[in-house]
């Protein structure tokens, strides 16, 4: 499964990653000297700047995708707030395509109305 740039899964991945070269330091900080080649602590501190970039990019992603989101939830619920004042829509339906047409308008508008209130 790949993760898309950005996206919340991309940020834990990101965050995780961070927390196991953090944990990978200080594992190696706790050895002695003799055992073996340890990693340079400026490796350490690259791969975490390289993570922490990465971070970010994710957590501006995240955000503007935020900004998006409500503004488009802003729009629909101007909309659906106008159409439910439009009195030339909820006339009374004299044909059974008006009727038909009427109750598919108001079964839209519930469920846009509940999925504004968080509801299913």
């Amino acid at each position: 499964m790949t993760t898309k740039p950005g996206s919340a899964r991309e940020f834990d991945k990101v965050d995780r990653a961070l927390e196991l070269q953090v944990i990978d330091w200080l594992q190696w900080s706790a050895f002695p000297e003799d055992i073996g080649k340890r990693p340079d602590d400026s490796d350490m501190a690259e791969l975490a700047l390289v993570l922490l970039g990465k971070r970010k990019r994710a957590f501006e992603t995240l955000q503007a995708e935020n900004k998006r989101l409500r503004e488009a939830h802003s729009t629909i619920t101007s909309v659906v707030n106008e159409q439910a004042e439009d009195e030339g829509l909820w006339f009374f339906a004299e044909t059974a395509s008006e009727y038909y047409l009427q109750m598919e308008l108001r079964r839209l508008h519930l469920v846009i109305e509940q999925a504004v209130k968080g509801k299913e």
